[in-house]
């Protein structure tokens, strides 16, 4: 979208996020690999884990390459509809944390099964702990 036209607020925090871990919309599918031990790459794996909950599947979680538990690897390619997304999404949340707890929140309520509950405290503890109201 053209940089002139008005954002949510929503929009406005993913791209204060994206300059701050330092990742960027490109059309062209890379592969990046985060190191968690380290805060820049603890911050783009919990961005990424947000979005996904929020139905924004920028980045998708190929693994690691090793045998330990600190390095993730994403297959990362930014499409323009992604910013319809982010508009609609704004409804949850202002801020990407906020949103994806408040997606998070709504879906566990609606949840009918265990695994669905299981699956989406796996999602909000596990991978993107610093929201953990979801859980309550």
């Amino acid at each position: 979208m053209p940089d002139e036209l008005p954002q949510t607020p929503l929009q406005q925090d993913f791209n204060q996020q994206l300059k701050s871990v330092r990742l960027a919309k490109e059309a062209v599918e890379k592969t990046i690999e985060l190191d968690l031990r380290t805060d820049a790459g603890r911050n783009r794996s919990v961005l990424l884990y947000r979005l996904q909950i929020l139905g924004l599947s920028w980045g998708r979680n190929v693994g690691s390459r090793g045998k330990g538990t600190f390095k993730e690897n994403w297959r990362i390619q930014w499409q323009p509809e992604f910013e319809l997304t982010l508009i609609e999404k704004n409804l949850w949340g202002t801020t990407i944390a906020h949103a994806a707890e408040a997606f998070a929140i709504a879906d566990l309520q609606k949840a009918d099964s265990l695994t669905v509950i299981l699956e989406a405290c796996n999602a909000c503890c596990w991978r993107i702990c610093p929201t953990p109201s979801a859980l309550h």
